[in-house]
């Protein structure tokens, strides 16, 4: 930090006792005076802005406590079933349409489910948010976002963009319909 600031008008403002505050290492929420001798003494001076010079340094073990504090058991995991809509494994309709061999399940959390004829069910293990389970938020809500996958015999067809998803109740998802806008 400049010891001393050239101010409006000539006005010289300088700190008193800048050896106890230079490498000065402050605590957390600690605050520091700094007092001025104002040259001249007369001038009116209004709020003096100084610049400082510093850098973080985090105390992490207490940081690591504070941000591990859990009361009691609590997991961030939880199970969602997730079902292929009745009738989505059925004969292509039209002529030259590849038939529907399975369809995935994206999790947000990177989790992923295949369903396919012989297991039109399954159940997806997800992760409910980590900053929720730091911040000691409990994620009731059970918030998460997928989206869908078509798998056809030469591989992956439509897919839709990410939807909101909530519960650990039953997920029930269909075939993606690729629609154009023109």
């Amino acid at each position: 930090m400049p010891v001393e600031a050239a101010l409006a008008d000539g006005v010289v403002a300088k700190i008193i006792n800048a050896s106890s505050l230079i490498n000065k290492k402050l605590e957390p929420q600690e605050v520091v005076d700094i007092e001025y001798q104002v040259t001249p003494a007369e001038a009116n001076v209004g709020t003096i802005l100084p610049e400082i010079y510093g850098s973080v340094e985090p105390n992490l073990r207490e940081l690591l406590k504070v941000l591990m504090l859990n009361r009691g058991y609590s997991s961030m995991g939880f199970t969602v079933p997730v079902k292929a809509m009745d009738g989505v494994f059925t004969a292509p309709r039209g002529a030259g349409e590849e038939p529907l061999t399975g369809l995935v399940v994206e999790f947000d959390d990177g989790a992923k489910v295949k369903l396919t004829p012989t297991a039109p069910e399954m159940k997806a293990s997800l992760v409910g948010q980590l900053t929720a389970q730091l911040l000691g938020e409990q994620d009731d809500q059970h918030r998460y976002f997928y989206r869908v996958t078509n798998l056809h015999p030469s591989g992956e067809g439509a897919r839709t963009g990410w939807k909101e998803g909530q519960g650990e109740g039953l997920l029930s998802v269909g075939t993606v319909v690729a629609s154009l806008d023109i």
